[in-house]
């Protein structure tokens, strides 16, 4: 019995025809502005792997991806679409879809990590969703949050309301995945003048009386003093102290003394405190018998009148 013998087929020029193509990867996800290439694999009679074919490469839509000549596949625009590679009688197809780039990082702007606000005032902030080569990337969602909304609140657009003295993180996030993040530092307005109410005042010895202290701005704003230094001073203890709530006490000797009160370190003007002795209206000693006579008399002349009454009912 005569043995087989197994040839390879060839086509009329003598090349060997290609039975399949195999792209690797059939299918993937390519970022905006990145890059990927596609091999393929030419598959011949018997499973062989063909070489020196003659390998042609298409898109179905090169708004989306285009691809050279060697398999490299650019993406260009958001979407989906088909990559076809021919050899021969045969073809395969590769299924691509552009997607957004990553994000990789935040920028917040200004450029500063610490950002110092008054009390009162508001900042405008921005924020950058960048890539790995830090381009920026646009049309992304970007959400605010303040680490401390008592201190300071931030709105959906970036905008920082200072509220009170203190600290707050400031967040800002692209696309629910990569953040970045800055201080927001509250200060207090700075005080411009310091005034004492009601003015100079007097004591007896032995009194007490409420002083106030009201600071105000450049703009002669009333300040919150809640938060600030506030130091009260006399410049005669003996005479007149004061406690660190403004209330002036005087001793038992009479005399002047000059209150002020510093407030985040502006002084005020002296506020004078007058304290003298108590003094009593005084009634002269009566005449007991002068008294006693006088008594006397009103005594008479209420018995005369009752005894008119009395005649007058009588002759009626």
């Amino acid at each position: 019995m005569a043995a087989a013998t197994m040839m390879a087929c060839t086509t009329s020029t003598g090349v060997q025809p290609v039975l399949s193509i195999v792209a690797t990867p059939d299918s993937f996800d390519l970022p905006l502005t990145t890059s990927r290439t596609v091999t393929v694999q030419l598959v011949g009679p018997g499973g062989t792997a063909l070489t020196n074919q003659l390998v042609e490469w298409s898109s179905a839509n090169p708004g989306i991806a285009v691809v050279s000549t060697s398999g490299v596949v650019t993406a260009v625009s958001m979407g989906t679409t088909t990559l076809t590679v021919r050899a021969g009688q045969k073809s395969a197809d590769v299924k691509v879809r552009v997607v957004a780039e990553p994000v990789q990082s935040v920028r917040i702007l200004p450029l500063q990590t610490v950002h110092v606000i008054r009390v009162g005032q508001t900042r405008q902030l921005s924020a950058e969703c960048l890539s790995a080569t830090q381009q920026v990337l646009p049309g992304r969602t970007i959400t605010w949050n303040s680490g401390s909304p008592v201190v300071a609140t931030v709105s959906s657009g970036g905008l920082v309301s200072a509220l009170s003295v203190g600290q707050a993180n400031i967040t800002a996030t692209c696309d629910g995945t990569v953040n970045s993040t800055i201080t927001a530092q509250v200060t207090p307005v700075p005080v411009s003048s310091v005034t004492i109410i009601p003015g100079n005042i007097s004591l007896n010895t032995g009194s007490q009386s409420q002083l106030l202290a009201v600071a105000r701005d450049s703009a002669g704003n009333v300040l919150a003093l809640l938060g600030r230094s506030v130091v009260w001073l006399t410049d005669n203890q003996p005479i007149v102290s004061v406690s660190a709530a403004g209330v002036v006490s005087s001793g038992s000797q009479v005399g002047t003394a000059n209150i002020t009160v510093v407030v985040d370190g502006v002084p005020s003007a002296p506020v004078v405190v007058t304290v003298g002795t108590p003094s009593f209206a005084v009634t002269a000693p009566v005449d007991r018998r002068i008294a006693d006579r006088r008594l006397q008399i009103a005594e008479r002349r209420s018995a005369n009148r009752l005894i008119a009454v009395r005649r007058s009912l009588i002759a009626n």
